[in-house]
């Protein structure tokens, strides 16, 4: 897989009630942000320079209460729900990760989905029933898995009489 790059990926708090809000350099920066407030339709965005199977965030506080999250993508002219093949939980702190299948009708933003940069995909991630407590996030990883970024395979021969050994990428 491929970890996108502190410059190819944004996350920005999805405010139900005011415009969304850049929290890209908090979250690089290791400070806890709300991905998810006490708030029905609060959440967050991920914007990545291309398209991304995975989204791994630390969670520093976890929820309580009975939440319930869509996970969407923009595909140029709505939200549309994400096909997921790991759906975290958020009651504990540490590690989670959220999988999903790379749509085909995936799009860059075009500035009508809300904030971000508008040359990016995005993602959303909406708690349509909040939970009890803010959820809080330290870090975030945003990965494409199904790059094969595999090392060249090596093999060595021996030269040919000279006692050095020859490699061939292959």
């Amino acid at each position: 897989g491929q970890n996108f790059g502190n410059t190819q990926f944004e996350l920005w708090r999805r405010v139900a009630a005011t415009p969304n809000v850049d929290a890209t350099a908090q979250i690089q920066a290791g400070t806890a942000v709300d991905i998810f407030t006490t708030t029905n339709n609060d959440g967050f965005l991920v914007y990545g320079t291309a398209q991304f199977n995975k989204i791994t965030l630390n969670i520093s506080q976890a929820q309580t209460g009975a939440p319930v999250y869509n996970y969407e993508f923009w595909n140029g002219t709505a939200w549309t729900a994400l096909t997921m093949t790991t759906t975290p939980v958020y009651t504990a702190t540490g590690s989670v990760s959220a999988e999903f299948t790379i749509p085909a009708t995936w799009v860059v933003g075009d500035g009508t989905e809300g904030g971000g940069n508008n040359a990016y995909y995005a993602v959303r991630v909406l708690a349509t029933t909040a939970p009890g407590t803010a959820v809080k996030a330290t870090s975030l990883i945003v990965t494409n898995t199904s790059y094969d970024l595999t090392p060249p395979t090596f093999s060595v021969f021996p030269g040919e009489g000279d006692g050095i050994m020859s490699a061939y990428v292959y």
